[in-house]
């Protein structure tokens, strides 16, 4: 599988990719040091979005290079160098691409960069939305103290990355494995706009990625110990609990995985036929 990041944040999380021996990693950015690196692919920094847009680099190592047929791009729509997104995308329009989008903190950056996430959060889901790409799953900044906790400033943004690595990584870990129970249905073919809601089986409670608005579509998928799997005959009621607290006009289903993790990894992938507005 193909993970590409693009610019400073987008290379940072597609770096934790290579934990795992499942993926193929692709960085692109600006940055020098990139140069003559295998994998890396070197845009010559621009003064503008436009300069970005307007400037394609040859991309034809990197289609030689993606080993299947499915690729998560991973990019954050403020910075300058995400203005690249579609022509880089247009390059690989072959493949099965989700976007992986990383929503800024809005109140931590200045106008013209409000304005580059407002015209690429939009733009990216309506292509999404038209089927031209398969998923677009966002990841709030703002969103995000809730999920990693208490931290030092310089583990920060580390943990942010480790978390959004991770979620996708257990997302292709649990669309790829048999569940030992589950209640799924097919899912609407029109919902392609998506965040995570983090489910603490314990506590009962779901802490989301991104405020998804219309939710039409729930699935959650619920990583528990085999041993409690086994032996807890009240797990079926608990997983029940977490799953009833939506709305009555959401279609809701889960699976059970069996993991070897003392806390297995739980969440809810949530789905919209519609496009988010900016708030």
């Amino acid at each position: 599988m193909n993970i590409i990041g693009l610019g400073k944040a987008g290379c940072k999380i597609a770096e934790l990719f290579k934990e795992y021996p499942q993926y193929t990693v692709f960085k692109i950015d600006s940055d020098e040091k990139l140069k003559r690196k295998k994998n890396c692919f070197f845009i010559p920094q621009q003064g503008s979005a436009e300069l970005y847009d307007a400037n394609p680099i040859d991309l034809s190592r990197l289609k030689k290079n993606l080993d299947e047929e499915e690729v998560y791009f991973i990019v954050c729509g403020s910075g300058k160098i995400s203005a690249c997104t579609l022509w880089i995308l247009r390059e690989i329009k072959d493949k099965k691409i989700n976007i992986v989008y990383i929503k800024p903190d809005l109140e931590a950056i200045d106008n013209k960069s409000k304005l580059r996430n407002r015209a690429h959060f939009y733009i990216l889901q309506e292509y999404v939305r038209s089927g031209v790409f398969n998923k677009m799953y966002i990841f709030d900044n703002n969103n995000m103290p809730d999920i990693i906790g208490k931290t030092s400033i310089l583990n920060y943004y580390l943990r942010i990355n480790s978390f959004v690595a991770t979620t996708i990584h257990w997302l292709n870990i649990y669309m790829n494995s048999d569940a030992v129970f589950d209640t799924y249905r097919e899912g609407y073919i029109t919902s392609r706009i998506c965040s995570f809601g983090i489910v603490h089986l314990e506590e009962e409670k779901c802490i989301d990625t991104f405020s998804l608005k219309k939710c039409n579509q729930i699935k959650y998928f619920f990583g528990v110990n085999r041993i409690i799997i086994e032996g807890d005959e009240e797990l079926l009621e608990k997983l029940n609990r977490v799953v009833a607290d939506n709305e009555k006009d959401i279609s809701i289903s889960y699976g059970v995985y069996p993991t070897d993790l003392e806390i297995g990894f739980s969440f809810a992938l949530k789905s919209s036929s519609d496009i988010q507005q900016q708030e």
